[in-house]
């Protein structure tokens, strides 16, 4: 899909769009999995944690939020761009799980407007980071 916007050659007058639009064609892939049924949950918690485990990935922050508990790491490549945002967010009091996954050339700003914008399952938590 980021592809094919890519090769649209649109070109958008208000600046927020135009960013938007630009951050888009540098991603690979978006992939949000939210839950509240406890097995799911679960499920999600452990794939997280095993990819962690086994990636290359760097933990950017991990903060509680009122009653939410969130845990984001990051991939920069050589030149300080970030390639990859892992974020696993757990309510403390229920089973509601988030795990979200952005692939691609991120930049962090760009990235919180435009998940925010679609409506990505974690987005607020994002916003929170910059």
């Amino acid at each position: 899909m980021f592809k094919l916007i890519s090769e649209l050659n649109i070109s958008f007058s208000d600046n927020n769009i135009q960013s938007t639009a630009d951050q888009l064609e540098k991603l690979k892939t978006i992939s949000a999995y939210s839950t509240k049924v406890k097995s799911a949950s679960l499920l999600i918690e452990d794939y997280f944690n095993n990819y962690i485990l086994n990636s290359n990935l760097d933990q950017l922050i991990e903060f509680q939020d009122e009653d939410y508990y969130i845990d984001i790491y990051i991939d920069e490549n050589e030149n300080l761009l970030i390639e990859e945002i892992s974020m696993l967010v757990t309510n403390i009091n229920s089973t509601n799980t988030i795990y979200l996954q952005i692939l691609g050339e991120i930049d962090l700003e760009k990235i919180v407007a435009l998940a925010t914008e679609l409506n990505v399952p974690g987005a607020n938590f994002l916003k929170k980071i910059n």
